[in-house]
């Protein structure tokens, strides 16, 4: 999958299901380590025993605050580092 700028103006939430079958956690942490790596900040989770439905609806909360978070400036420089330790 290409995307046309992984170096992004503002943070990005992105939710893994490490028993995803659709969009294997593998794929999900390639391209967060391609937004790491071109400068993105990241908020990376990784919800163990979810699939990809399971993934959606658990990490509603999570989403949301998030963005309120961001809405309210509040965000910290995001996790690519840790998010690297769990490749």
């Amino acid at each position: 999958m290409q995307y046309p700028e992984l170096g992004l103006k503002v943070p990005i939430f992105i939710a893994s299901g490490a028993m995803d079958k659709d969009t294997p956690l593998r794929m999900q942490q390639a391209l967060v380590s391609k937004l790491c790596d071109a400068g993105s900040t990241v908020h990376s989770v990784v919800y163990k025993d979810k699939a990809h439905l399971n993934t959606l609806s658990h990490s509603i909360n999570d989403a949301m605050e998030f963005v309120q978070a961001a809405r309210l400036g509040k965000l910290t420089d995001g996790n690519c580092l840790s998010a690297r330790a769990l490749q």
